[in-house]
């Protein structure tokens, strides 16, 4: 059985030892606790904000040293975009420096409990701590003050244009957008908090740059000033027409091309300055006029053909900005030339012209003088006309004015259904024998109008009813040739005999026309006879100036047979009754009653 083995006694040396271990603790203990006594409120040695020495320091002098030190609070924060910069006071930019908060802070240092306390105690007093500011980061104060500074600093690109004021050419350079990248601009502001960034001073702030597309004006710049600088002069077939630049200005304008700004005009402006000239030098291909020998078979020449033209508008106006460029101060102005459809060489046979295709004679004996003159007249404006295939042939077209300017006599006219002084008495004639030879033609009759009363020159020798009346503009008479060749009208009178003729040559279809039966209603009898004072007529005199007429409706037939088939058209008419009208003159006022002549001229 095992005895135990007995302990030695402590030494002497091993209580030492103890002795020192604990001496040693207690120092430890003692050390930092004086450590703390002596310096109170005060901050440890080695402590420093921003290099600043703060130890030994209370909170308040601690304040005081980084203030005078330029740590102010109230300092304005200074911040830069590109070439601007804004002085903010602390609270409206969103960053604050807390200078008791910071003051706070270093005095804390070493200030807690336990090993790490007397580690920052220690390290303080052998290394020294350096602290940040404490800068407050307000975000939504912030982006308040970003959003204002955007205000002032965003603007968009402008691109390089060219001003006018009046006829005075102003450049106006490119100008390079710019826009303040507002989360890069916050993110740069919470940065400099968390950094203890104080005092803030040209705290530049992130933005982007916009660059104009168009930088480049000069050479619209140059041709504005040249264009403007005298009056332009626009020529066209020996006519010249001036363009001040008071009236150029304002239809200049611009577009940009490939980075530059070239000058142009606006068109309707131009245009509606051109509309006069255009009317004056614009006119339609006129045809070829022709008398045709339907024994040779040929054609000779009356009148040639004239060429068509128009003013090209959009040519027109780029020779103008080329006058601009080049210096020029003349414009000849673009013309197109149309020629007219049918050469002065044309034969008979290649516009298909063999035969008769229509024609027919009226007879107007018992005309006035100036009646028989105007049939005279505006029958001639229709000889050697040609009529294209398939066209529609107006009268009043080819009538042209109907005035004493262009030759026409006065006499008496059809004016709103009543007899009255005019010029241009008996063209009616001249359209009435036109339409009975395209009705016997057979062709197409698109607009016809009778007269308002029954006029005897129709009925000689052909029933009521075979008249056609027109009004220029507004009273046409049209038809169309539908025969497939063209027509030419050879137009006559004879004054002898008080006769208008015209003939339709073409190629006549393979139709039978005939007129069938004429429907008349009962006449419809003239009211009483009326008389009333002229004091343009002589005394003691007197003068019929309406007849007494019955009133009356009629329809034509007109029946036409044609590859196997019939075709009827129906012309209608209805004629007013007029009573018989006599002017007197102012001495027969009195005696005004049955006793006058009321009879016929």
């Amino acid at each position: 059985m095992n005895q135990p083995v007995p302990s030695k006694p402590p030494t002497s040396r091993s209580r030492a030892g103890r002795w020192i271990l604990l001496a040693i603790a207690a120092l430890l203990v003692s050390i930092p606790a004086l450590y703390r006594i002596g310096y109170g409120d005060a901050i440890y040695p080695g402590v420093r904000v921003a290099g600043i020495d703060l130890g030994g320091l209370n909170a308040p002098a601690a304040v005081d040293r980084l203030r005078e030190a330029g740590f102010d609070p109230d300092a304005a924060v200074s911040l830069g975009v590109d070439d601007m910069s804004w002085q903010l006071e602390p609270g409206e930019s969103g960053l604050a420096f807390d200078i008791n908060a910071t003051a706070t802070a270093a005095w804390q240092v070493g200030r807690g409990r336990g090993p790490s306390a007397l580690i920052d105690m220690l390290a303080a007093r052998l290394v020294g701590r350096d602290l940040r500011p404490i800068v407050r980061f307000d975000e939504a104060q912030a982006m308040r003050a970003l959003a204002e500074l955007a205000d002032a600093f965003d603007r968009e690109a402008v691109n390089a244009h060219v001003r006018l004021e009046g006829t005075l050419v102003q450049p106006a350079p490119a100008v390079t957008g710019r826009f303040l990248n507002m989360r890069a601009a916050r993110d740069t502001l919470e940065a400099a908090a968390r950094a203890g960034a104080w005092p803030i001073r040209d705290l530049p702030l992130d933005f982007s740059r916009v660059e104009p597309e168009v930088t480049d004006a000069s050479e619209a710049i140059a041709t504005a000033q040249s264009l403007l600088a005298q009056p332009l002069t626009l020529r066209a077939e020996g006519e010249t027409w001036t363009l001040a630049p008071e009236m150029l200005a304002p239809m200049l304008t611009t577009t940009d091309v490939d980075g530059a700004v070239q000058l142009d005009l606006d068109r309707s402006r131009f245009n509606a300055w051109l509309q006069p000239i255009t009317e004056t030098i614009s006119r339609t291909a006129a045809l070829p006029r022709f008398r045709f020998d339907p024994e040779a078979g040929n054609l000779t020449l009356l009148e040639s053909g004239v060429d068509g033209r128009r003013l090209n508008l959009e040519a027109t106006a780029e020779r103008v900005l080329e006058a601009g460029r080049l210096g020029s101060r003349l414009v000849r102005m673009a013309l197109e030339i149309e020629p007219p459809a049918v050469a002065d060489t044309v034969t008979a046979a290649e516009l298909g012209i063999r035969e008769v295709v229509g024609e027919s004679t009226s007879r107007y004996a018992g005309s006035a003088p100036g009646r028989v003159h105007n049939v005279a007249l505006a029958t001639s404006k229709y000889d050697g006309l040609l009529i294209p295939p398939d066209a529609v042939f107006s009268f009043n077209e080819h009538l042209g004015d109907v005035s004493e300017e262009e030759g026409y006599e006065k006499t008496l006219i059809i004016l709103d259904g009543a007899t009255a002084d005019g010029v241009g008495g008996g063209v009616c004639q001249v359209s009435t024998t036109l339409f009975r030879a395209a009705f016997w033609a057979g062709l197409p009759i698109v607009e016809r109008h009778a007269h308002g009363y029954r006029v005897g020159y129709y009925e000689q020798g052909e029933p009521p009813g075979f008249d056609a009346t027109i009004y220029s503009p507004i009273v046409d008479l049209k038809l169309r040739n539908d025969t497939g060749a063209w027509l030419l009208i050879d137009a006559s009178t004879n004054q002898p005999a008080r006769t208008a003729r015209f003939i339709l040559y073409g190629s006549r279809p393979d139709r039978e026309v005939e007129l069938a039966e004429v429907v008349r209603s009962k006449p419809v009898p003239p009211p009483a006879p009326r008389i009333e004072i002229d004091p343009e007529l002589a005394p003691g005199t007197s003068e019929v100036v309406e007849l007494a007429r019955d009133g009356l409706s009629v329809s034509l037939t007109r029946v036409i047979r044609e590859a196997g088939e019939e075709r009827r058209d129906v012309f209608h008419s209805t004629y007013r009754p007029t009573g018989q009208l006599t002017a007197v003159g102012p001495s027969l006022e009195a005696s005004s009653g049955s006793d006058l002549d009321t009879g016929s001229p």
